[in-house]
């Protein structure tokens, strides 16, 4: 499904009219007028990414961050299908999803969306309180989660 036509029913459902697609070709939103979502179709065309910025890294703390980041990344252990990224020059962090248009419908994007809006919280949370950098989250899936690991 278009990302057009996704954002289009999901508009419709959520009964939110003044949903509009910006003049980039961005469609951004906010859920429960905290969390800023943007949804972009990627430059071939073939999909589009949902991301969000879940926070700034303080300066002083890079040596701390980057390590809970690169941990949470692997095998998606703290961010599920999405991905965490650092844009260099603000040291914003993003959370970002791909999606493929030719096997993405809107009920896979919907409960994709909700998935992905926990994944966001989540690390907002854990950004802006120290503490919880130190802490493995609860109930989380074992790193390997059944794949076997090759080192080279």
């Amino acid at each position: 499904m278009k990302l057009d036509e996704i954002m289009n029913k999901y508009k419709e459902i959520q009964k939110t009219p003044n949903l509009k697609k910006g003049k980039e070709g961005v469609w951004s939103f906010k859920v429960n007028n905290r969390y800023r979502l943007d949804l972009v179709k990627t430059s071939d065309e073939k999909g589009f990414f949902i991301y969000s910025s879940v926070g700034a890294i303080t300066p002083g703390l890079e040596a701390e961050i980057y390590p809970s980041l690169l941990k949470g990344n692997l095998f998606g252990a703290e961010t599920g299908k999405a991905v965490l990224a650092v844009e260099p020059e603000s040291k914003t962090i993003l959370l970002f999803q791909y999606f493929e248009e030719d096997s993405t419908s809107f009920e896979l994007f919907n409960r994709s969306l909700e998935e992905f809006l926990s994944y966001v919280a989540y690390w907002t949370e854990k950004l802006f309180n120290p503490d919880r950098l130190k802490h493995e989250p609860q109930n989380r899936t074992p790193l390997a989660n059944g794949r076997k690991i090759f080192l080279a």
